[in-house]
C-alpha cells in the first residue's frame, strides 16, 4: 500500500466523528470539527467526540458552559487538553 493510501485512509479515520455529524446532524458542524481536531488526537478525545455526535447530546453541563465567557471557555478547554496530553506523555513513558 503506498503512502498517499495510507495517508487518506488515516484522515477518513481521524475526521469519523466530523463526518459522523454531517451525515446525522444532530451536532452542528463546526463545534463537531473543532472538538475533532483539537481532542481527536488522543483516543479518549476521538471516541467521545464520536459519542457526541452520534447522541446529539445537549447535556446540563454544555448548556452551563454556553453561559460562561469566552475566555473561560477557552481555559477550560486547554486544561482539558494539556490533561490529555499529559495522560499520553505518562502512558507512554511507562512502556519504556
Amino acid at each position: 500500500m503506498s503512502i498517499p493510501y495510507i495517508v487518506l485512509i488515516g484522515s477518513i479515520v481521524f475526521f469519523i466523528p466530523t463526518i459522523l455529524s454531517l451525515v446525522l446532524r444532530r451536532v452542528p458542524f463546526g463545534e463537531a470539527l473543532t472538538l475533532n481536531i483539537v481532542l481527536g488526537f488522543t483516543w479518549v478525545g476521538w471516541f467521545s467526540t464520536i459519542a457526541w455526535c452520534a447522541s446529539g447530546d445537549k447535556s446540563r453541563l454544555k448548556r452551563k458552559i454556553y453561559t460562561y465567557p469566552i475566555w473561560l471557555r477557552v481555559v477550560i478547554l486547554g486544561g482539558v487538553v494539556l490533561m490529555e496530553v499529559a495522560i499520553v506523555y505518562i502512558m507512554i513513558r511507562q512502556k519504556h
